[in-house]
């Protein structure tokens, strides 16, 4: 790098640093009279990189990161969209078939949380723990996590190729799969020791606390008195099921609640 070159660049980066300090304490004082001191800070910055940059910036990239950024800052399932990336997610469940997996953030990479038996990411030894590099050549690093899951999507039959990273691994590995209509299993179960029941729930779809009940009366028909339920894995399906499922064990008290700036409280007893 040439020696102004890099002048320019150190003196840019430290001015930025200055710039973001001086805008965290002004804010902390106008904190009581301005609701969002930080939109000057980012104001003064986008000047300074349009002004001060070594070459001329591409601001839709910038502030399509800074917006990212922003959204990802909250909670790894806050998602910033483009316009594309939107009407994509639209059509998301639509009758496109996927892969069987559960994802979420992990790092700045999507990380696979949860393996659907019988899927196609199950058949093609795909892990929970797994980390999606890349989606057909695409890094999944600065992909919103509600992009993700629409390419995960496709036509039943269609290919798509994911890089997946393991641990200690040295290199992503290669993946080939083929989208298919995954239908998650039910409930299943069995007796283990005299009186003890076992229930294993891969996931909660529509209508799977209703088998689970029907499980637990052949269960009891047996002799079981008590139940095992094994949730290991289970992190698909409605959150309606789920509470329905508690309340098949509780007698009383208080099994979850919604809340929200704008959304009075609502809780669900047992």
């Amino acid at each position: 790098m040439k020696g102004r070159a890099r002048i320019v660049i150190v003196s840019f980066s430290t001015l930025l640093a200055l710039l973001l300090l001086m805008g965290a304490l002004l804010g902390q004082e106008k904190s009581v009279k301005e609701p969002y001191p930080q939109l000057a800070v980012l104001s003064e910055v986008l000047s300074r990189i349009q002004t001060d940059y070594v070459e001329d910036p591409n601001f839709t990239k910038v502030t399509d990161g800074a917006l990212h950024g922003l959204l990802e800052a909250l909670d790894p399932y806050s998602s910033y969209l483009t316009q594309e990336e939107y009407k994509s997610y639209q059509k998301k469940g639509q009758g496109d078939a996927s892969l069987g997996v559960v994802a979420s953030k992990r790092f700045g990479y999507v990380s696979i949380v949860t393996v659907l038996p019988n899927g196609p990411a199950q058949k093609a030894g795909l892990q929970a723990g797994d980390i999606i590099e890349s989606i057909d050549g695409h890094s999944t690093r600065e992909m919103p996590l509600a992009g993700v899951l629409s390419r995960l999507e496709g036509p039943p039959a269609s290919s798509i190729t994911l890089a997946i990273v393991r641990e200690r691994a040295t290199e992503p590995k290669p993946f080939e799969l083929k989208r298919a209509n995954v239908v998650p299993p039910d409930a299943t179960g069995r007796m283990m020791d005299a009186g003890i029941g076992y229930l294993r729930v891969e996931s909660f779809p529509k209508g799977e606390t209703q088998k689970i009940a029907v499980r637990i009366q052949e269960l009891r028909k047996s002799g079981a008195k008590k139940f095992v339920l094994d949730l290991r894995g289970n992190a698909y399906g409605e959150i309606e099921e789920g509470i329905a499922t508690a309340n098949l064990f509780l007698n009383k008290g208080l099994i979850s609640y919604l809340s929200g700036q704008q959304y009075p409280r609502k809780s669900f007893l047992a």
